[in-house]
């Protein structure tokens, strides 16, 4: 059972994903209204983690494709993964990609993904080079603070509607490898997201720092028994994300490692938020999942 979510006045500024050291932008939309409920909310974080978790994580997973890494784990933001990714993107498979998902976990062991046998929804997968795609992907462990909003390893979605396709690249370790081309029914989740803007966001680390302080902190803390891993991503949400670019992040607190299969049916304490990337908007929840139903377990369990 999940508690009442909770939400926070907004309060953060904006910044342009291609200029990440530059000066924040102005934001875009003013405070949140007083009148917003938090039954509006919790609506929201249904409707924007759904696409999220099954959306692209679990398309993610599912493919099991990605590169093995060497040497430490370098973690790195939003913008910073997508300064390495954007370029890659423009100059793979013909360009003229849009962004419009942008994930990172940080996991307390380093996981290698093996490629699932069955791969499944209709679609057909290749390198951008030609052949297929690599047979793992190799997410580095981290180390760090939650508040840091940085990753060792990042999972850039594209779509180009032209050609309804989805290019995946991968930043680890703050260098970008394209992964796959996947064509077919398997895209249409994209199809309906927004295409994540160069400008106007805060980066990661806002949004971190918002989550860990808007009650992530006290709720690790309070669950001190288990070892937490934190999931996140920015999507073009759209409509659902109630502002004028149509971006929100999503972010679970979980003891679920949600790149290793489990069989366990346990259900343990999860904690979960939505950000408002524009104005800083912020609505938490605790509530509880298991681990058994899906290796990226989401936040499941939201009425």
């Amino acid at each position: 059972m999940g508690v009442e979510g909770t939400e926070t006045a907004p309060t953060a500024p904006s910044a342009s994903r291609s200029t990440p050291t530059g000066p924040p932008a102005p934001s875009l939309l003013p405070p949140l209204r007083p009148t917003r409920t938090r039954r509006t909310w919790a609506a929201i974080a249904v409707i924007v983690v759904a696409i999220i978790v099954l959306g692209f994580l679990a398309f993610t997973f599912l493919l099991g494709f990605g590169s093995t890494g060497a040497g430490g784990p370098v973690s790195v933001t939003y913008l910073n993964a997508a300064a390495a990714s954007d370029p890659l993107a423009g100059s793979t498979a013909g360009g003229n990609w849009s962004l419009v998902v942008a994930a990172g976990v940080e996991l307390s062991e380093a996981a290698v993904a093996s490629t699932s046998a069955t791969v499944g929804g209709g679609c057909t997968y290749a390198s951008p080079g030609g052949g297929p795609p690599p047979p793992t992907v190799y997410v580095p462990n981290y180390a760090g603070s939650f508040e840091s909003g940085k990753s060792p390893w990042w999972a850039m979605a594209y779509y180009r509607s032209a050609t309804q396709q989805v290019l995946l690249v991968e930043v680890v370790n703050g260098t970008a490898n394209a992964l796959l081309v996947a064509s077919g029914n398997c895209t249409a989740s994209f199809a309906s997201l927004t295409a994540i803007p160069s400008s106007g966001l805060a980066d990661s680390p806002a949004s971190a720092s918002a989550v860990w302080n808007g009650g992530g902190s006290a709720f690790v803390a309070a669950h001190a028994n288990l070892t937490y891993n934190a999931e996140f991503a920015l999507l073009g949400g759209g409509s659902a994300c109630l502002n004028s670019l149509g971006v929100c992040w999503g972010y679970l607190y979980t003891p679920c490692n949600p790149l290793v299969p489990s069989s366990s049916s346990l259900s343990y304490p999860v904690f979960e938020a939505l950000v408002n990337p524009v104005n800083g908007g912020l609505f938490t929840r605790a509530t509880s999942m298991n681990c058994s139903a899906s290796s990226l377990p989401g936040l499941g369990g939201l009425p």
